[in-house]
């Protein structure tokens, strides 16, 4: 879904404003469940979040509504995320992504034949956000993706691509 762009820098900032407010030094993993069942009922009082069976969800992993204020994790990832596994963690911190950058924007679908840079959309820009908030640039440049992924508890894909993007 085409949404206002925000490039790399703009959500490399917002990380690190992020970080800053959680006291987050970036020396280990990123306290991504402390900001979904604490920090984020502290900034919308009308913020929930419900743990669904893979029946409710399907092959989704979870939803947002960020208007709505809520996020829907399916059961399986959420219980991952507390256990630490990468993915899931991943998956929570991009769920937190779209609530907040897309509320309020009246996100519309796309028509397939209208082109959109990759800044203007929703999924890169969450996906974007979630690396920097749980990997952040300034403390992987000079780490390879297995020291990422073990330090930082996220996937050996996830921290390839975040190591990527510091070359952005």
């Amino acid at each position: 879904m085409k949404v206002p762009p925000l490039g790399r820098r703009d959500l490399r900032a917002f990380a690190r404003a992020i970080h800053g407010h959680l006291r987050y030094n970036g020396e280990g993993p990123f306290p991504i469940m402390k900001m979904l069942e604490h920090v984020l009922p502290a900034l919308y009082q009308d913020f929930e979040y419900e743990i669904c069976s893979k029946d409710q969800l399907g092959i989704d992993h979870g939803m947002t509504y960020p208007d709505k204020h809520r996020i829907l994790l399916r059961e399986d990832v959420y219980e991952g995320a507390c256990d630490g596994r990468g993915r899931d963690r991943y998956t929570v911190a991009h769920e937190i992504s779209h609530l907040l950058l897309h509320e309020g924007l009246g996100v519309r679908l796309m028509r397939e034949d209208v082109p959109h840079k990759a800044f203007e959309d929703s999924e890169w820009q969450a996906n974007a956000l979630a690396g920097e908030i749980l990997m952040p640039y300034e403390s992987i440049v000079n780490l390879d993706a297995n020291a990422i992924a073990s330090r930082y508890q996220v996937s050996l894909a996830a921290a390839k691509t975040q190591l990527r993007a510091t070359h952005r």
